[in-house]
């Protein structure tokens, strides 16, 4: 699981290696991406943001998925959903 705030500071690996490394060993990434509410409106554009497109992709290559939170409830939403996925 990766908990972001969607802007990449000091990444080592591309989106492309993680994918890469992860599916070599069959490990899903999910990520959960906490933005203020205005910036959730706005879907990853706020100024050195990573674009959603980006960590959906990323997410999904693996077999994951993307979460969009900017409130505690969804945060607790995410959660579930991550759970129930992995228990399946």
């Amino acid at each position: 699981m990766v908990f972001t705030d969607g802007v990449d500071t000091s990444s080592q690996l591309t989106p492309e290696q993680v994918s890469e490394i992860a599916s070599g060993i069959d490990v899903p990434v999910y990520v959960v991406t906490v933005v203020s509410a205005s910036d959730h409106e706005d879907q990853g554009t706020r100024p050195g943001a990573a674009p959603q497109s980006t960590l959906r992709t990323l997410a999904q290559w693996t077999g994951g998925d993307l979460f969009v939170t900017s409130t505690p409830a969804h945060e607790s939403v995410a959660a579930r959903q991550i759970v129930d996925e992995l228990r399946h």
